[in-house]
């Protein structure tokens, strides 16, 4: 029967032996969006643009003694609001705790519980006004030639105190500085007032065209109901599954495994005599 220093180092070799023949493939993916769940803000969740409202409804940039939270990491263009829960009302150009979207917890003809899809915050457009509406990052760092995954989660909604039919969209891109596209699609869907379609999640490959990649997503409307809102939430873009283990761990494996083989076989002649 083995003693305890025999068993430990039969063990310890099974696992070294193991772990080379098995292990050494499977680098961790590396995370090239910053701020995906767009928790890292400047003053918590609120209007993130500095669009305003003056006396005529009309839509311009700046001008009121009002501060927008920022974003880390992304740049953007249009009416939009960083949230974490629908119902609980923010900040922005009309005021304080103004501002909120249809669920269920305020009377939305609508079953959402207000989250963004997997945690985290969510961003929202107002794809109505007929001026920009976008959000984008610039990646860098990629490999031209090689295939990543991008990951999102979409949604559509109403803004609360409103009640008409709407259509919204989101347009999603990757293109380089030359115009080069590596990844387009669009989607688009009609609402019944104080509705929500529900989060949608994406996962879709493509192949970089250039080290750095310009990743937007760009909202839409057709001109029926208001205000309609775009919903974007948990963004991740990673490269695709490394690959499994590397050949040249066959033959430390099998020295491993041909070390426990020899030591089993001295240990029995010993036995033996």
């Amino acid at each position: 029967m083995l003693g305890a220093k025999k068993t430990r180092f039969l063990s310890t070799a099974l696992l070294v032996a193991s772990g080379l023949a098995f292990g050494g493939g499977g680098a961790q993916a590396t995370q090239y969006v910053q701020n995906g769940d767009f928790t890292n803000l400047t003053n918590g969740p609120g209007q993130f643009s500095d669009w305003y409202f003056p006396p005529g409804g009309t839509p311009v940039p700046g001008g009121l003694n009002w501060t927008p939270t920022s974003i880390a990491g992304w740049s953007y263009d249009g009416y939009g609001y960083a949230m974490n829960v629908a119902d609980q009302a923010v900040s922005g150009f009309a005021g304080p705790a103004t501002f909120s979207l249809w669920d269920a917890a305020n009377g939305g003809a609508n079953s959402w519980n207000g989250l963004a899809a997997h945690g985290g915050n969510f961003v929202g457009f107002d794809t109505a006004l007929g001026y920009p509406t976008d959000i984008s990052q610039t990646i860098s760092g990629l490999t031209p030639g090689q295939q990543y995954s991008l990951g999102y989660s979409y949604a559509f909604a109403q803004q609360a105190g409103f009640t008409d039919p709407t259509y919204q969209s989101w347009t999603v891109n990757i293109s380089d500085s030359n115009g080069n596209t590596a990844y387009n699609t669009y989607t688009g869907a009609n609402l019944p007032a104080a509705g929500f379609s529900g989060w949608t999640d994406v996962t879709a490959s493509f192949t970089a065209t250039s080290s750095s990649e310009t990743l937007s997503f760009n909202g839409g409307f057709d001109g029926a109901g208001a205000p309609p809102f775009a919903l974007l939430s948990n963004v991740s873009l990673n490269d695709l599954a490394a690959p499994g283990p590397a050949p040249s761990n066959g033959p430390a494996a099998l020295f491993g495994l041909a070390a426990i083989v020899a030591y089993l076989r001295r240990n029995r002649s010993l036995t033996a005599t």
